[in-house]
């Protein structure tokens, strides 16, 4: 029996003591996790627009990038920002940008990560006309940059210039009778007008590129030069009555005695004309009124004469000729006009009325063209080659079978000044 209790003591004492081992195994293990859980930290890696969220016992900032799988560069830098409660990383990468502007190149390592950073980097300023570009596509100062990358910037800017231009004199001559054959004389100097012209200026990089009139203000009216040349005409008359007059001064003695004869006529009409005329009422008698009899008029038939055909005497018109200067055309008017381009035309004339190609009246200015060479709407400047025309400004608005290539038709308002114009070669400029 004693025996008995000796072992239930036994068996106890063994129970307790392998729970004893239990407890002491799961405190061991608390533990060490208690103390995992306080070594590791949480990180947060920002690599640009990429956030890497990490918790890692390590410290070392090589160590958790390389756990998070993520490789630095050479150049790169690699920063704490904070250490709080989760350490930030912040990476910064080197990229090299290559930015052109107009003739010039620059390259450049920079930290930023966008464009605009990249140009605050470089000291350059953008206007709101400016624009870039990068592989052909159009780039804003908010995009991202990438190492390589190829920026081109195309600067834009526009000013307003206002300068003086002499408008030319025009000269006339005229025959003087008074002065002696050949013999030249200036009546009035001629003396150039004066005019402003403003134009609307366009720079790309610096580079002057196009150049708009936006108006012209007269300033003075130029004075037309008169010179006057001599025919000698009055100075040869003048000769002639001098001859004539000169037996008149050796007349003889017996026609002078007459001379008191012809004074005493002159009193007696100048006495006549002294004396007052009696003024006599003249009497005023009432017309008598007679009723005029009514005949009816004969009719006759008008007979038609066909009218006799002349052929009209062809005169060539007055050229004026404009002053060309670079790209200014200034008329005999003294209107300014920008032209950007010239080129060589053949040159035909129609009339008839009617309607355009454009739905436009047909007239004078309203001309034929090939629109695959000259638009419809196009404004241009048209002169004969030969200078005996201007046809002045007009408008591209018509078409027709035989127009083709660089052939042009001019409208008339006349069959006969067609005919005049006939065929030529004239030049078209341009108009902007």
């Amino acid at each position: 029996m004693n025996e008995t209790k000796t072992e239930q003591r036994s068996g106890k004492g063994l129970l307790i003591a392998q729970i004893s081992v239990v407890l002491i195994l799961v405190l061991v293990i608390a533990a060490y996790f208690a103390l995992i859980a306080d070594v590791q930290k949480e990180y947060a890696i920002f690599d640009g627009d990429q956030v890497t969220r990490l918790n890692s016992d390590s410290t070392n900032i090589e160590e958790v990038l390389a756990e998070a799988g993520i490789a630095i560069g050479e150049n790169d830098i690699v920063s704490l920002v904070s250490e709080g409660s989760v350490t930030e990383i912040l990476i910064q990468r080197q990229n090299t940008v290559t930015v052109t502007l107009g003739d010039k190149i620059m390259e450049k390592a920079i930290y930023g990560t966008t464009v605009s950073e990249a140009l605050q980097e470089l000291d350059i300023t953008l206007s709101e006309q400016d624009s870039m570009v990068s592989q052909g596509e159009s780039l804003s100062p908010g995009d991202k940059v990438y190492d390589g990358m190829d920026i081109c910037i195309t600067q834009n800017s526009e000013k307003t210039v206002t300068e003086s231009k002499a408008i030319p004199y025009d000269t006339i001559t005229f025959l003087d009778p008074t002065l002696a054959e050949g013999v030249t004389k200036v009546k009035t100097p001629g003396v150039a007008g004066k005019q402003e012209v403003t134009t609307l200026e366009r720079y790309v990089n610096g580079v002057l590129v196009s150049s708009t009139a936006m108006g012209t203000r007269l300033v003075a009216n130029p004075v037309t030069e008169v010179i006057l040349i001599g025919s000698g005409e009055m100075l040869s008359g003048e000769t002639e009555a001098a001859v004539v007059a000169a037996p008149a001064e050796e007349a003889p003695a017996d026609e002078a005695e007459e001379a008191p004869e012809t004074e005493d006529s002159e009193s007696e009409e100048t006495a006549s004309e002294d004396e007052e005329p009696e003024y006599e009422e003249p009497e005023y008698e009432e017309p008598e009124y007679e009723e005029p009899e009514y005949e009816e008029p004969e009719y006759e038939e008008p007979e038609y004469e066909e009218p006799e055909y002349e052929e009209p005497e062809y005169e060539e018109p007055e050229y004026s000729e404009p002053s060309i200067s670079g790209n200014y055309i200034t008329t005999s008017s003294g209107d300014v006009l920008y032209y950007s381009e010239s080129f060589t035309v053949e040159a035909t004339a129609y009339t008839g009325g009617g309607t355009t190609a454009t739905g436009t009246p047909a007239r004078y200015g309203a001309i034929a063209v090939d629109p695959d060479v000259i638009p419809y709407g196009t404004r241009m400047y048209i002169v004969s080659n030969d200078g005996y025309w201007i046809y002045g400004e007009a408008t591209a608005e018509d078409c027709g079978g035989a127009i083709n290539g660089y052939i042009i038709d001019l409208y008339f308002d006349s069959y006969d000044t067609c005919i005049q114009f006939g065929r030529r070669d004239c030049t078209v400029y341009i108009l902007d």
